[in-house]
């Protein structure tokens, strides 16, 4: 019995009425970017807290969970670490460089204001932690979506 939290990487929708959170953030800072636009707007205040696992960590917790764990009880994977919905904005305008603000649109709901696992039971099960911070992650997933993006134009 696994639980994940949200999830972020190579493979995400980039159809913005599709992508999840953060790959979104990443459409809308990009396409700032290079129409020119100086604000983006954001939903929320930018304050809640989530936790965010990179693809590739989630696909190597669930076969290491597959070959070591075989309990009843819930095991949560994760880093254990939130980020606020500013932070991952603010992290995406400096890898993409882009000079722009962000709006908060605070009469759009924030959701629950934090949302992190207890991932104890993980480590001491898997002995393991996800080995993608953040930051790498978020570099990695940008590194995608320019590569797919760059792909899709040149076969139109």
């Amino acid at each position: 019995h696994l639980v994940l939290p949200n999830m972020y990487g190579p493979g995400d929708h980039l159809d913005p009425s599709r992508s999840h959170a953060l790959m979104a953030l990443i459409l809308k800072i990009w396409e700032a970017k290079n129409s020119g636009s100086k604000r983006v707007e954001i939903w929320g205040s930018g304050k809640p807290v989530r936790e965010w696992l990179y693809v590739e960590d989630a696909a190597e917790g669930i076969v290491r969970a597959t070959e070591q764990y075989n309990e009843l009880e819930i095991l949560n994977l994760g880093c254990g670490q939130g980020s606020s919905v500013r932070e991952l904005a603010e992290t995406i305008r400096e890898i993409l460089d882009w000079p722009g603000d962000f709006s908060y649109d605070t009469s759009r709901p924030d959701g629950a204001p934090r949302k992190i696992f207890d991932v104890s039971r993980m480590k001491t099960a898997l002995g393991w932690t996800p080995p993608t911070g953040l930051s790498d992650g978020i570099r990695k997933t940008i590194d995608w979506f320019l590569s797919a993006r760059q792909a899709s134009t040149a076969t139109h």
